[in-house]
């Protein structure tokens, strides 16, 4: 977001320079994982300058598919490769497993955009939206 904000320019021109300039080397980075079908875990730096709170994970998600990862690859590193990572058993609704669901209105193998409408969240089997 950084990178890609018309606000950066009120930001310390130093900071500035350098994100702007190392983004090409983590986008290659990126490439070469997919490529190598490396597992991914994806998270946000939510918080930092310019990075707000909110829909940063479908953006990752764009980012991941733009590297050439497949959209049902990209579901997973957002869903269960972070669950994993962090010890959490997930990827199945079945007995015993946690309840987190996200619905949306259309389906995200067809197009990955589908992850900005949500309409209902269940987390550890409750609805919180």
């Amino acid at each position: 977001r950084f990178v890609s904000s018309p606000e950066r320019a009120g930001s310390n021109r130093q900071a500035a320079a350098k994100i702007v300039s190392h983004a090409p080397n983590e986008r290659r980075a990126l490439e070469t994982a997919v490529r190598g079908d490396a597992r991914l875990a994806v998270g946000t730096d939510a918080g930092t300058t310019l990075n707000p709170h909110g829909w940063g994970m479908q953006e990752q998600a764009l980012h991941l598919a733009g590297a050439g990862m497949a959209a049902a690859s990209v579901l997973r590193a957002l869903t269960v490769g972070g669950a994993h990572a962090l010890g959490i058993r997930s990827g199945a609704l079945a007995p015993g497993m946690p309840a987190d669901l996200l619905c949306l209105g259309a389906d995200p193998l067809a197009d990955l955009r589908a992850l900005d409408r949500v309409d209902a969240v269940m987390l550890a089997g409750s609805w919180v939206r």
